[in-house]
């Protein structure tokens, strides 16, 4: 288990890791974080050199929040929520990542990202209820997966892949 850190749960660097089983919760950014090393020289979305091959297998990623999932927006004496950034498992670059069998749920913004990489793959996973607090209210993106560019990113086809995914109750489904 890994949860209650006060940033990322857990950070992956490198090619060809597997993180199997692992439940990651109430973390205050993201739950599980898959990224180059953090040379911009090896950030090339189509031919990087790190943040390949890497599975993500089985996690459960739920309640990483900044916070935000148990609050009312504007409540008052605390921090704002809108735009919450907090995503259960992130693919932030790389090429050909496996996320499978996996749940996701309750975390502030998205379910799982992987908008920035290129040929991810996200199959037989339930992802449900992200991106809204306990009451209903909207504190963050609220994709169940972000597959699509970003805003201010000039659009691109990813070569995501989709498949045998239960999506429901998010603002937005399936962002491609």
């Amino acid at each position: 288990i890994v949860q209650n850190a006060g940033g990322v749960g857990m950070r992956v660097f490198g090619n060809n890791n597997t993180i199997n089983g692992v439940v990651i919760r109430n973390n205050y950014i993201w739950g599980l974080y898959v990224a180059y090393d953090g040379d911009e020289r090896r950030f090339d979305n189509r031919n990087p050199i790190s943040a390949i091959g890497n599975r993500i297998l089985d996690v459960v990623a739920y309640g990483n929040s900044e916070n935000c999932t148990n609050r009312e927006i504007g409540q008052p004496g605390q921090p704002p929520c809108e735009n919450s950034n907090s995503d259960g498992i992130v693919i932030s670059n790389g090429r050909d990542n496996l996320v499978s069998n996996c749940t996701v749920f309750n975390n502030a913004d998205d379910g799982v990202d992987v908008w920035v990489s290129y040929r991810s793959r996200v199959q037989n996973c339930l992802i449900y209820s992200n991106g809204v607090n306990d009451r209903g209210q909207k504190i963050g993106n609220g994709n169940g997966i972000k597959g699509g560019s970003h805003a201010g990113y000039e659009p691109r086809p990813n070569g995501h892949t989709f498949i045998n995914n239960r999506v429901f109750n998010h603002p937005h489904g399936v962002n491609l």
